[in-house]
């Protein structure tokens, strides 16, 4: 079917200069829309990032909060989150303290408010009952725990002495550097 419409003819070098064109129209459209969106999606992925970087956040306190007797470790949890900070490397760090660990923060937020903390009635005796002293609780059986607990915490422990509960026996440990070395040596010497 033909039209009654004239064809148009261009030379090699017209057709190549009206291609230019186009492709330069395209080109410039193309980065215009670009431009447009990604602001857009780039504020949106950082929401999201700050976003779960708060939850981490949250979770990373949550359990260390969770290692102290505290009656409402949601609440202890939403009062200290203004207390630290997220830095580059994902690490929590405490605003102020340069160096503190989270861990000695927050037993040292909690010393300063009690009425955070469960108490304890202690039986009978002069003492009475009264707060329960402020320290962790660490599942000394996982040699995790050992590693992971703050210097202060592991030489008390290893002063005072620690009972281990593991493979069905008591172990009583006093003044020794290593307990879990202890066990193996008291193991092969049949002690």
């Amino acid at each position: 079917m033909e039209t009654n419409e004239e064809r148009v003819e261009f030379t090699p070098q017209q057709q190549e200069r009206i291609q230019h064109l186009i492709d330069d129209a395209y080109r410039r459209a193309f980065q215009k829309a670009a431009k447009q969106a990604a602001p857009e999606e780039v504020e949106q992925l950082r929401g999201e990032l700050e976003h779960l970087r708060e939850e981490k956040k949250k979770a990373d306190i949550l359990r260390t909060v969770s290692r102290f007797n505290v009656v409402d470790p949601d609440e202890v949890v939403e009062l200290i989150l203004r207390d630290v900070e997220v830095d580059d490397e994902g690490g929590l760090r405490v605003r102020g303290e340069d160096g503190m660990a989270l861990d000695e923060y927050v037993s040292v937020w909690l010393s300063r408010r009690p009425h955070h903390l469960r108490t304890t009635h202690g039986g009978g005796g002069s003492h009475g009952a009264g707060l329960t002293e402020l320290r962790p609780h660490y599942d000394l059986s996982d040699p995790t725990a050992w590693r992971n607990m703050p210097q202060e915490d592991l030489h008390r422990y290893l002063k005072e002495g620690v009972d281990i509960h593991a493979g069905g026996r008591l172990y009583r440990f006093r003044d020794v550097s290593n307990p879990f070395r202890e066990a193996r040596r008291r193991k092969i010497t049949g002690r």
